[in-house]
């Protein structure tokens, strides 16, 4: 079991994952609640969870699912939702496109500016924001 999470482990970060990892032990319905502390103890002791969560679950029994559903849920980037206007002019359809490419847009309206309501993460919302600067818009608030 150590030798294939471990294993595993570098591969992800041999392959440039940089997300939150996430052990999870499988079938624990099989084994006793010692055995349980054991292999978690054992799993620390080896160094292998550094910054990591564990989550144990038995698919089967559907026990602690939802622990790992809300491990997952913690580990995934907040989204974010604000809303830029642009001047209606050829440059900033360009960035428009970029911005439907990157981000979930919600609503756009076109009048004397181009305004859009986004949702993604806070690290896009910089970006896109740095992008609306560029084309002379704005955040709407």
């Amino acid at each position: 079991m150590i030798n294939k999470l471990s294993i595993s482990l570098d591969e992800l970060i041999e392959i440039g994952v940089n997300a939150p990892i996430i052990i999870t032990l499988n079938k624990i319905d099989l084994i006793s609640e010692q055995e349980l502390k054991n292999k978690i103890e054992y799993i620390q002791k080896r160094g292998l969870v550094k910054n990591r969560n564990i989550a144990y679950v038995s698919v089967n029994n559907r026990e602690n699912i939802d622990m790992l559903l809300n491990l997952i849920y913690k580990s995934l980037p907040q989204l974010v939702r604000f809303k830029i206007k642009l001047p209606l002019n050829e440059e900033s359809q360009s960035s428009i496109s970029w911005i439907y490419e990157k981000a979930h847009v919600l609503d756009i309206t076109y009048d004397e500016y181009v305004k859009l309501s986004i949702e993604c993460n806070n690290n896009l919302r910089t970006k896109i924001l740095s992008k609306c600067q560029e084309f002379n818009g704005s955040l709407v608030s």
